[in-house]
């Protein structure tokens, strides 16, 4: 008989423990989720740009300038006997920041419960890096490439020698034809 009362008083101590676990545990996830409504989770950054804490809108404002130098940045492309010098955004690069932003802010929030709390662990204790997302306007390089290439394009001629009444008139010298593949040279672009 002692050692039914002892298994109750076991069974009893370890539902309480197990129950005050688990109030503990609720209570931590829902003042955390408190804490960060409308931010972004600690532990997250875009494209190397800490966005921990901040509002969606907040961090597309921390990017714009990121962006910005990114787009501004040179690129030197070398044509035949030319080079050439071009911004990022010359060439149709574009941010999507919103959607970088989006997939930032839906860390630790989408997905059945484990997933999220997984997901928050993780960003936790090693954090996560989200790509920053560029698109890039095709158009807009193959039109830079096509007024380029007009400027490179030449056809090549032979050399010529015009003789008039035994007496040589004009000598025209040789030259190499050269012209630009648009599609070879915005695919290695990209």
């Amino acid at each position: 008989m002692a050692t039914r009362r002892g298994l109750r008083r076991i069974t009893l101590v370890s539902l309480l423990v197990l129950t005050g676990a688990a109030l503990g545990i609720g209570a931590a996830v829902g003042r955390d989720a408190a804490a960060h409504v409308g931010r972004i989770y600690p532990g997250v950054s875009i494209g190397g740009t800490p966005v921990r804490g901040l509002s969606p809108t907040e961090a597309a404002t921390a990017l714009r300038p990121v962006v910005e130098r990114r787009l501004r940045s040179p690129l030197a492309v070398r044509l035949a006997d030319r080079e050439a010098t071009f911004t990022y955004a010359d060439l149709g690069l574009g941010a999507r920041i919103g959607e970088s932003v989006e997939a930032a802010y839906a860390l630790g929030r989408t997905g059945p419960w484990w997933e999220r709390a997984r997901s928050r662990v993780t960003l936790a204790w090693r954090g996560t890096d989200i790509p920053l997302r560029f698109e890039h306007d095709t158009k807009k390089l193959h039109d830079l490439l096509t007024s380029l290439a007009a400027e490179l394009d030449a056809v090549p001629q032979s050399a010529q020698v015009t003789v008039r009444d035994g007496a040589v008139v004009q000598v025209a010298p040789s030259r190499r034809g050269q012209s630009l593949d648009i599609q070879a040279t915005a695919d290695r672009v990209l």
